[in-house]
């Protein structure tokens, strides 16, 4: 549904959070997914990513976003549905795995 979603339990994604102003990224290498910081994280800080750095564009699942955040936008879906700014942000910062390009 918009406001709940299944993730395999026992995985990292048990602790992960989103953000639309993300301090992690998820990298991909050798068939394995890893998360990775973006910025230097202070102990105790809440690591979240932007989960639709990893919604391709085949992908119609979607959710309303509550993060809170003053730059949030709402609603969480495929990369490809970013505003472009933030898109190329992402890009340059490597946050988008390949497959999803």
């Amino acid at each position: 549904s918009r406001e709940k979603y299944i993730n395999p339990k026992g995985t990292i994604g048990d602790f992960l959070n989103h953000s639309c102003v993300p301090n992690a990224k998820v990298v991909k290498r050798k068939n394995k997914l890893y998360l990775v910081a973006i910025q230097d994280t202070k102990k105790g800080t809440e690591v979240v990513m932007d989960y639709s750095t990893i919604i391709a564009s085949d992908d119609t699942w979607e959710m309303n976003c509550n993060c809170g955040n003053k730059e949030c936008r709402g609603l969480i879906s495929q990369f490809r549905k970013l505003p472009r700014k933030i898109r190329n942000k992402y890009l340059a910062l490597g946050m988008v795995p390949r497959y999803i390009i």
